[in-house]
């Protein structure tokens, strides 16, 4: 099983299974770690007999050795990452498969690139939101799956065709859309629900799940780079310039599903400008106007924060705002710097509550490096 986080947790299996060609109801019992791999036991109770299988899984959960033993005598030991594992094991009146890593009793058992379950199972495949970002915050997910239905024969077991991504649901994300991505919240440290089911007695999936990053970039362009605090303004240079960016690496088809607006603003440049440059030398308020996405200055500085969907929201809210409504721009009041700062609230971001650009970018730099 492949995914792009860490699988994690600890599972236990009790349930009864119909199983054998004989109509032998088989009941499992075990429990499994994933978390960096693991050992995982499955104990068989037979109508006639037992059997036991350890499984020793590597990292993200694929098997990598099997030792079987059943009460008629017989063991074996496999080595060995493979799409299938084959054993044959003596059952009363006969001989009959069992493939104990990829079989429905199993419940989501881990195997290289797939995992196997049937329509009752109880276990569930946890994507974990840990990394970079605060606890808590909200984070979009995404994951899909392709799956297509078991059967299972008198001597071997062969995939159905497969299911139309419209029959897929994907945990706590819902069905997928017809390119086969479901898209949801999480909070961020917590884990997620993205097991693939469908509507069959047993069925085989291959899942993927990503989590996916939105931030806020504050930048300054400081008219006196490496002056003091009060070196607002400089000869040639005017007083600098302020302004803010929105990004994010998750798809639009993903935003758009939990309530994203104004993707419009998302990865270019928002400043706020005059109107009419004699503000400089008549300090008389005048129209201001927000230009994007080619708002921005030379850069001396800048601090990026992730933000979350939330904050993601915010900012674009807001940046959408100042673009309809831009007001008059105030050299004091409201300006570049200032206008910048409120963004970064909008966002979720607390920003130095500075009016130029020069004191703005000397706090930026003192703040912590940008969030990865």
């Amino acid at each position: 099983m492949v995914m792009s986080s860490d699988i994690w947790g600890d599972y236990s299996v009790n349930e009864p299974q119909y199983y054998s060609q004989y109509g032998i109801a088989e009941y499992d019992t075990g429990s499994y770690s994933l978390a960096k791999g693991g050992v995982y036991e499955q104990y068989i109770q037979l109508l006639y007999g037992t059997e036991d299988y350890v499984y020793v899984l590597a990292p993200g959960g694929a098997a990598t050795d099997l030792y079987y033993s059943d009460s008629w005598g017989n063991s074996n030991h496999w080595t060995g990452v493979g799409d299938l594992w084959q054993v044959f094991t003596p059952g009363p009146g006969g001989t009959y498969e069992i493939d104990p890593v990829t079989e429905g009793s199993l419940n989501a058992g881990p195997q290289e690139g797939y995992v196997s379950q049937g329509i009752n199972s109880n276990e569930k495949m946890m994507f974990f939101t840990g990394g970079p970002g605060p606890i808590g915050l909200q984070v979009l997910l995404g994951a899909n799956a392709s799956a297509q239905p078991e059967m299972v024969l008198p001597t071997y077991i062969t995939d159905g065709n497969p299911f139309n991504y419209s029959q897929i649901t994907i945990g706590q994300l819902g069905l997928e859309g017809s390119d086969g991505w479901a898209y949801g919240l999480a909070a961020n440290g917590t884990p997620a629900d993205v097991t693939p089911t469908a509507n069959a007695p047993m069925y085989v999936s291959w899942p993927d799940a990503t989590k996916y990053h939105c931030y806020f970039t504050a930048y300054a362009e400081e008219p006196n780079p490496g002056s003091g605090r009060w070196a607002a303004y400089y000869p040639g240079e005017g007083f600098g310039h302020s302004w803010w960016s929105l990004t994010s690496d998750a798809p639009s088809e993903g935003l758009l599903k939990v309530g994203v607006q104004y993707l419009y603003y998302l990865g270019g440049a928002a400043g706020y400008f005059p109107t009419d440059q004699t503000i400089w030398l008549t300090l008389v308020d005048v129209p201001g106007v927000l230009r994007y996405p080619n708002g921005g200055g030379n850069e001396t500085v800048h601090r990026r924060r992730e933000i979350g969907i939330n904050g993601l929201k915010g900012g674009l809210a807001y940046t959408e705002a100042v673009a309809a409504l831009p007001d008059y721009y105030d050299l004091f009041d409201q300006n570049c710097t200032t206008v910048t700062v409120k963004a970064g609230a909008h966002s979720g971001v607390t920003l130095p509550n500075d009016i130029y650009p020069q004191i703005f970018g000397i706090d930026l730099s003192n703040l912590p490096p940008d969030d990865p």
